[in-house]
């Protein structure tokens, strides 16, 4: 994969986990945020993590975008993620729906 917006992204993980259809019950979501379902990983890795943020992160940010996310305070890769849907208030609005079950939370830092 090859990133076609930023070369490098910041998430934090929360370490907990998320529905992205029903994120109320996640200790760190808030209403407000805007969540990103996410689908990559570093090479031979395939995972869904679902990372949020106060506001939109950017048109660059568009289901079918990828991105290389880093972790925000060690500076590790965790390689190249695909967005692949939208979510405000627990509602898609844009991309595939999720119909998984709970997923790791990040925020954007």
């Amino acid at each position: 994969m090859t990133a076609t917006q930023s070369a490098h992204t910041a998430l934090l993980p929360t370490k907990t986990r998320i529905n992205p259809t029903d994120p109320f019950d996640s200790e760190f979501y808030d209403s407000k945020q805007v969540g990103y379902l996410l689908r990559g990983g570093v090479e031979g890795q395939d995972r869904h993590v679902f990372a949020t943020s106060y506001g939109s992160i950017g048109e660059g940010w568009l289901p079918g975008t990828i991105h290389h996310i880093r972790h925000d305070q060690t500076g590790g890769d965790f390689g190249y993620f695909k967005v692949t849907a939208i979510y405000v208030d627990g509602k898609l609005t844009a991309g595939e729906a999720w119909t998984g079950r709970t997923i790791p939370h990040y925020v954007f830092k």
